[in-house]
């Protein structure tokens, strides 16, 4: 028979998931509302002076590129790529990080679903868009979910790692893990502006987003282990 402690997420967990969400909404509702009104010009502005340096001509590489990097922030990568993890943690008996890697993608999902009904902000309307795209502008799904989402993973799979010889070029091997992630999620940003079917301040507000709900995966997952005993 299991601890009966190891039956129902911990107290800590619980609060953990409650106080992010919570946060994470505040956060990005607050930053939907100031570009919708107090900072519109300014948001506007910086919109402008973002758009007015991307490349102007169309090349079919880039599109093409641009098109990929998009693709790899969409729900219909994240949430099968979020599944064959949890899988894979679940063969590995690590129910914290299974449950952190579900949390992270739903999560997310359902952080952007309530602030677009909250924040209706229209679609850009600099350029053409190359993709087609429904509902709110802000903030960027796929910056959200992309960040959550891959960063627990590769953050998961860090933890995972066997303990290196040397403790202490631990903190610089780590780092390197998230310099792909970093990256990726930044083209998966820039995509979509590029894409024009958002603002470069919906990109933006969708990296905070994402980047808070990272942090509040990263404390679910260590106070779900403390309890499962996956540390």
């Amino acid at each position: 028979m299991p601890h009966p402690k190891q039956q129902n997420p911990s107290r800590g967990a619980v609060v953990t998931l409650v106080s992010g969400l919570g946060l994470n909404l505040g956060v990005t509702f607050v930053l939907g509302k100031l570009v919708e009104g107090l900072l519109h010009q300014k948001s506007s502005d910086l919109d402008d002076w973002v758009i007015h340096r991307t490349p102007k001509k169309r090349r079919s590489v880039t599109d093409q590129a641009m098109k990929l990097a998009s693709s790899l922030g969409e729900p219909f990568v994240l949430y099968p790529l979020a599944g064959l993890a949890s899988l894979r943690w679940l063969a590995g008996r690590q129910q914290a990080a299974a449950l952190t890697t579900v949390a992270a993608v739903l999560g997310s999902a359902a952080i952007d679903g309530a602030t677009k009904r909250a924040v209706t902000r229209p679609r850009p309307r600099f350029k053409i868009p190359l993709t087609k795209s429904s509902g709110s502008s802000f903030p960027s799904n796929h910056m959200i979910m992309s960040l959550a989402t891959y960063g627990t993973i590769i953050y998961l799979a860090n933890q995972a790692r066997p303990q290196d010889a040397d403790k202490g070029n631990r903190p610089r091997r780590r780092r390197l893990f998230w310099l792909p992630v970093l990256a990726l999620c930044a083209l998966i940003g820039w995509s979509r502006i590029y894409q024009g079917v958002h603002h470069p301040t919906d990109v933006l507000a969708g990296w905070i987003a994402g980047m808070i709900w990272l942090g509040t995966c990263i404390r679910l997952y260590h106070a779900l282990a403390t309890q499962t005993g996956d540390e």
